[in-house]
């Protein structure tokens, strides 16, 4: 199983697009990409922009090759909702737009479900789900709150299995409750996954402390509990120039067991590169 990060935070903007591919076929989970509006004071810089169209262009170029595509969720930064045409042939697996679901991505589900109609070669609402796809099984979790409010809405986790190796992609999940983590260890037992990492930029001291605390804690279950040997770590924690400092024990204990925690950028063998988060300095 060959996996490829396609475009995240530790590259240069907001995305969380993988591509994996098996001898047998190919998948691309969450193929979006996107800019925060407004941060630090300022809208987007041209730098910025410019990364945005050079990850946008590579993610058209692997869904060029991909047999099937993975929509967690329906943020704009996760899939590309405004040219149907890329979607011809493929087969969607997707979030069901009809349940547990925040109105904003219910709404949005419906408009981009309404505008590729047709198109797709098949759209499958996955929630807790498992599919086989020639030698890869594909497992989804119940939806999942992104963040403490309904209205943000409802994630789905999705592990790929192939033979003996296990990849999980755990996006925008801003609480790990005991029920995700016991769906994680029990039902899977992954050799690779790549989440997302903490908001660390939102929230009171003590609002952010414990979203902090509540991370590090699964992952130490996580990983007590699993035959993990490396997390690719990235998105909402890489909005913020100081993420090493806000998840410092967790790099320390996996780096004590044995695994590798690294962004996107480095998993890529690339050089991290922060925009979002040093937006203030490109503006000087």
């Amino acid at each position: 199983m060959k996996i490829v990060p396609l475009a995240a935070e530790s590259m240069g903007c907001r995305s969380m697009a993988t591509f994996i591919e098996t001898p047998k076929m190919s998948i691309i989970i969450d193929p979006g990409a996107g800019l925060g509006e407004f941060r630090l004071g300022h809208k987007p810089h041209a730098l910025e922009k410019w990364i945005l169209k050079k990850h946008l262009e590579r993610i058209y170029l692997y869904l060029e090759k991909t047999d099937v595509v993975i929509i967690s969720h329906f943020h704009f930064n996760h899939y590309i909702y405004n040219n149907p045409d890329i979607y011809t042939g493929k087969i969607l697996l997707v979030k069901n737009p009809n349940r547990m679901i925040g109105l904003s991505q219910r709404n949005r589900a419906f408009d981009f479900l309404n505008f590729i109609r047709n198109i797709p070669e098949e759209i499958i609402y996955v929630d807790n789900r498992m599919y086989k796809f020639e030698e890869i099984k594909l497992k989804f979790s119940k939806p999942v709150r992104h963040s403490g409010d309904p209205e943000s809405g409802y994630v789905l986790m999705v592990c790929l299995q192939e033979k003996e190796e296990e990849f999980l992609f755990i996006p925008d999940i801003e609480v790990f409750t005991n029920e995700v983590v016991e769906w994680i260890v029990s039902k899977n037992n992954p050799n690779i996954i790549y989440t997302d990492g903490p908001i660390t930029y939102f929230y009171d001291d003590e609002g952010r402390a414990a979203i902090i605390n509540n991370y590090i804690e699964a992952y130490k279950r996580i990983i007590r509990r699993t035959t993990l040997a490396k997390i690719i770590i990235d998105h909402h924690i890489f909005r913020d120039i100081n993420w090493t400092e806000k998840i410092n024990p967790l790099l320390k204990y996996s780096q004590s067991k044995g695994i590798i925690m690294q962004p996107a950028a480095k998993f890529r063998g690339e050089e991290i590169n922060l925009l979002e988060a040093r937006r203030d300095e490109l503006y000087k």
